[in-house]
């Protein structure tokens, strides 16, 4: 099983980066570190960053969620772990919210006074964010601005992989 799933994996990333146009994916643990994973080859699976609507800021976002809950003895450490390494779209759905966030029209806000670095501007029609010093920083005909964990919990993705 394990050479399968190394091999799987191995064929996943060489297909992405032969393709011509290649999909951004990470190896990303099935079980988050946060919840008992590990960084084994067991426990990595490529996800991608672009799919949409289900794709890996998205599982980061029920990761997060299930942390939260699991510290505050509201849910199971064991049933955690089983729900999001079962299937974590489901797991989604029943500690998140059905579907991930939709893109939302908003008109632009200013920056606040009090802008710190760990602020970014997200665009809400694309679902992109982006950091200060992107010449999009702030600049977008709809968006606001709010912490990056903020942006990430609701959905929201780096512009570019890096927000920059």
């Amino acid at each position: 099983m394990y050479i399968l799933r190394a091999f799987a994996f191995l064929l996943f990333l060489a297909q992405a980066v032969l393709a011509e146009q290649p999909t951004p994916i990470l190896p990303d643990p099935k079980l988050t570190l946060s919840l008992g994973g590990s960084n084994s080859i067991r426990n990595l699976w490529p996800q991608s960053t672009k799919t949409s609507p289900w794709n890996s800021y998205v599982k980061d976002a029920l990761e997060r969620k299930l942390h939260k809950l699991v510290c505050a003895g509201r849910l199971d450490l064991k049933t955690a772990q089983s729900e999001i390494a079962s299937n974590w779209i489901e797991a989604y759905q029943k500690y998140v919210a059905k579907s991930p966030p939709a893109q939302r029209v908003r008109e632009t806000k200013p920056a606040p006074a009090t802008s710190t670095a760990s602020e970014v501007w997200v665009n809400t029609r694309s679902g992109k964010y982006w950091k200060p010093g992107s010449r999009y920083y702030g600049k977008t005909k709809q968006g606001e601005f709010m912490s990056e964990l903020e942006a990430l919990d609701r959905g929201y993705s780096p512009a570019g992989g890096t927000g920059q």
